[in-house]
């Protein structure tokens, strides 16, 4: 005997009746009392979870294996939820069933407290939901299955709630009745656009169909939204619930105005019809035909009458049918194995028109064949879009091999098909790529930048890195297009290995940064030959004008105190000349000499050497020097220009530092693209850039009152910079301080 569960030994006798009567409606009821691992199950649960009570020890752990593994953390997480926070809940999961099958089950969790509040057990039932879960599944295939037939077929499909009275209309295809979705969401809306006079005989066909639960068919006028009434022919079928009444109502219909149209015209005219009819009698002779039939076949209407034309028509391999073959043919068919038949017939140039034959038998009273109804279509464009088809693969197969690049096709990312091309870039075998991820073709980082562009459809070139079999890494470029291939539709990929033009590119780019360097360095050139102009005229006429005028003084001078005054005039602008045309030297010399010997310096360093050199002025002004050469620690560099831009930039933050303010001067260097830029700021006077930032590294330029100001120091270091490709500017404001950025390779064209 099997043991009985011990949950009849803890419930009451009203629940005992409860629980008895849920047993009876097929669904299960258990309980889990607090502090104890032991789950209470009634029969019917056991009977659910496809258990028996001698093989299950009812804990929870063992009651989780039951649960399809990928369920299990969240039934732990929804029953862990209701313990802790004293909630019900409903919850649906499957089981995996010995036999390997899955079971749906629908779980109900009551939360049952004492007087106090606190959780003292949770209680509830379980229930089988697969068929549900199954007609769920089917509707959504269903509505998959309308939306096609909808938009190939060009019929209004439509799932209809009854119980909600909702109306789900398929696709697009709603357009055919001029409304929207929403305007046709519900059965009010598509019963009072029915013709008046249609209205009560449709509604009642299609009552009666649902109270059967089967098919309906049944025409009626329509008003569509411009206010015409059509005619629909709406066909379908009723779904019944688990109540055994119909429950869904899922069914089509399209507009078949036009046929009826066409009919009426056919009761009048039979020659109008839009298909070749040919009538045979038994003896296999055409003894009615009409109109289209003559246009197929290329024959009077009435020339047809009384010929038997098998032995004008070929077969699709190319042999002619005997008399009566066809005939034979026609007629010993069986319904079950109803097939049309394509033959060919001579046409204009001995060109050759297909055509599709199909047949219904007309019997006498005995149910022998007397007649056979044959009617006619033209389908020599199709054949000639098959055979087009056909040539078409083939020559895409030929440009596929022929490309210079890698073409490929994937479904969804999945290589389908692909050219040798892509084989050679790849370093895969056909075989291997086939089946493949076509991402893993791409480097890892550039994967979701890809996929991007895939699912956007996007159509232009662009570049990426390619990663080959063997992990080399290559630069790509893709192209894509979405497409029709066999029915569905695919992405055409197409691979260029642009390693080569991408060495090129950066050649190029290479070659133009050395000619824009070179350009601002003919541009800096001639502006320093502009400015030596201007020092020549300045700096020079004025003493040579004064040394002309000294001379005609001496000349005439009377005394010789006078004479000697003239001559310690004279000797004073000679010493301004000279030393005008020592700097001017200098200079020439910094700018000429542009292959001066360059070293490993460091930053420190050089400010060490420079603090020992001002270590007087520093002491004395209390001048506060803060430096972080972290980023760019060393330099290769002309030792006497380091030192010399350190001095002067160090010397004049001091000297024209505030009044009875300790100077602050913070040193640092940073690193923009691979170059090295050096920043020094002060908290002294500053200079008005605007008034004078033209003439900042000019020579014999000042702007403060100072007895060692010679203006000689920013326009020695310029030219130091600039002679070795770098650059340097100021940024300042009045009583705000100064900055100077040194750029120390910005146009070096190496």
């Amino acid at each position: 005997m099997r043991q009985k569960p011990r949950l009849s030994l803890k419930i009451s006798r009203n629940e005992s009746s409860l629980v008895e009567s849920i047993e009876n409606s097929g669904m299960g009821f258990w309980q889990w009392i607090v502090g104890s691992d032991v789950i209470e199950w009634s029969d019917q649960v056991y009977k659910l979870y496809d258990v028996k009570p001698k093989e299950f020890d009812c804990r929870y752990e063992s009651y989780l294996k039951l649960i399809h593994p990928q369920d299990r953390n969240k039934i732990s997480k929804t029953i862990e939820n209701a313990f802790t926070k004293g909630k019900n809940y409903t919850i649906q999961h499957r089981l995996k069933l010995k036999n390997g099958k899955i079971k749906w089950i629908e779980g109900v969790g009551n939360i049952i407290k004492n007087t106090k509040g606190k959780v003292t057990k949770i209680a509830g039932i379980v229930r089988d939901i697969t068929s549900e879960k199954k007609i769920e599944s089917d509707r959504a295939n269903w509505k998959n299955r309308f939306d096609l037939i909808a938009k190939s077929a060009g019929v209004v499909l439509y799932d209809y709630q009854i119980k909600s009275g909702k109306i789900q209309w398929s696709g697009e295809s709603i357009e055919t009745l001029g409304y929207t979705h929403k305007e046709m969401g519900n059965v009010d809306a598509w019963e009072k656009r029915i013709h008046p006079e249609d209205r009560e005989q449709a509604i009642a066909l299609l009552d009666k169909a649902m109270e059967n639960v089967s098919r309906y068919d049944v025409s009626y006028r329509f008003k569509n939204k411009v206010g015409k009434y059509i005619h629909l022919h709406d066909r379908g079928f009723f779904l019944a619930g688990e109540d055994g009444k119909a429950q869904t109502m899922l069914g089509m219909m399209n507009d078949i105005s036009d046929r009826l149209e066409a009919e009426g015209k056919f009761q009048k005219l039979i020659s109008e019809l839009t298909i070749g009819v040919l009538v045979y009698d038994a003896n296999g002779k055409v003894i009615v035909t009409n109109n289209k039939a003559q246009e197929i076949l290329n024959y009077h209407p009435f020339g047809l009458v009384g010929l038997a034309l098998e032995n004008k028509l070929m077969k699709e391999d190319g042999t002619r049918y005997q008399e009566k073959d066809l005939i034979l043919q026609f007629s010993t068919r069986s319904k079950s194995k109803k097939k049309d038949i394509i033959v060919g017939i001579e046409h204009e140039q001995q060109k050759v028109k297909w055509i599709i034959l199909q047949s219904q038998p007309l019997t006498d009273k005995q149910g022998k064949v007397n007649q056979l109804v044959v009617t006619l279509t033209d389908i020599t464009e199709n054949k000639k879009y098959q055979t087009d088809l056909i040539e078409s693969e083939k020559r895409f197969r030929s440009l596929q091999e022929a490309s210079f690049g890698g073409i490929g096709m994937h479904d969804k990312g999945i290589i389908i098909d692909c050219n040798q091309g892509l084989c050679e870039i790849t370093g895969y075998s056909y075989n291997e790529l086939i089946g493949m991820n076509g991402l893993n073709l791409i480097a890892e980082e550039y994967r979701s930048f890809v996929l991007e562009r895939i699912v956007s459809g996007y159509e232009k070139p662009y570049d990426t890195e390619g990663i080959k079999k063997d992990g080399t890494r290559y630069f790509l470029e893709i192209r894509g297009k979405n497409t029709p291939y066999k029915g569905k539709e695919i992405r055409v990929t197409e691979f260029r290995d642009i390693t080569e033009r991408k060495k090129s590119e950066q050649k190029i780019s290479e070659q133009n940064a050395r000619l824009i360097a070179i350009a601002e360095d003919l541009k800096l050139k001639n502006d320093q030959l502009e400015e030596f102009t201007q020092i020549v005229s300045h700096n020079l006429r004025s003493p040579v004008g004064n040394i002309i005028t000294l001379l005609e003084f001496i000349e005439n001078s009377v005394t010789e105190a006078e004479k000697s005054e003239y001559l310690n005039l004279l000797k004073v602008s000679a010493e301004k000349i000279q030393s005008t045309l020592t700097e001017l030297h200098e200079v020439l010399r910094i700018k000429q000499n542009t292959n001066i010997e360059k070293t490993n310096l460091s930053f420190f360093e050089t400010l060490a050497a420079t603090k020992l050199l001002l270590h007087t002025q520093i002491v004395q002004s209390n001048t506060i020097i803060e430096a972080d050469f972290s980023a760019c620690e060393t330099i290769f560099y002309p030792k006497v220009y380091l030192d010399s831009i350190m001095l002067n930039l160090i010397s004049n933050a001091i000297k024209y530092s505030k009044k009875n303010v300790p100077p602050i001067i913070r040193i640092k260097t940073e690193k923009k693209n691979g170059v090295c830029i050096m920043t020094c700021s002060d908290n002294g006077l500053g200079i008005d850039l605007e008034k004078n930032g033209q003439k900042l590294f000019k020579l014999h330029k000042t702007f403060h009152e100072h007895p060692e100001s010679r203006g000689i120091g920013l326009f020695m270091i310029k030219n130091q910079i600039e002679a070795m490709g770098g650059s340097i500017k100021a940024e300042s404001k009045v009583n705000n301080g100064t900055t100077f950025i040194v750029n120390f390779n910005e146009y070096n064209p190496t």
